[in-house]
C-alpha cells in the first residue's frame, strides 16, 4: 500500500533521538497520498462503514468495499 511504502521511505538517522520535522510536514506527507481535508471526511466514513461490515461478519463485503472505496478516494 502507498502509505506503508511512504513510511518505509522515511529516514531516521538516530533511534535514540528519533526524527523531528516542522509541523507542516505531516500535511505535506499525507497530501502526497491524497489524504487532505477534502478527502479525510470520506475516508473516515469509509473506515466507519468497513468497521460495521466487520462487526456483522461480512468479510467478503468488507474486503471488496474497503478496497474499492480507498481506491476511489485516494486515487482521485
Amino acid at each position: 500500500m502507498a502509505l506503508e511504502k511512504k513510511i518505509g521511505e522515511l529516514v531516521i538517522e538516530s533511534k535514540e533521538l528519533g526524527c523531528t520535522k516542522a509541523g507542516s510536514y505531516i500535511y505535506d506527507f499525507l497530501s502526497e497520498l491524497n489524504i487532505t481535508s477534502d478527502t479525510s471526511k470520506k475516508l473516515i466514513e469509509t473506515i466507519d462503514c468497513a468497521s460495521l461490515l466487520l462487526e456483522e461478519g461480512n468479510w467478503i463485503f468488507f474486503v471488496l468495499f474497503f478496497i474499492l472505496q480507498c481506491t476511489i478516494i485516494l486515487d482521485n
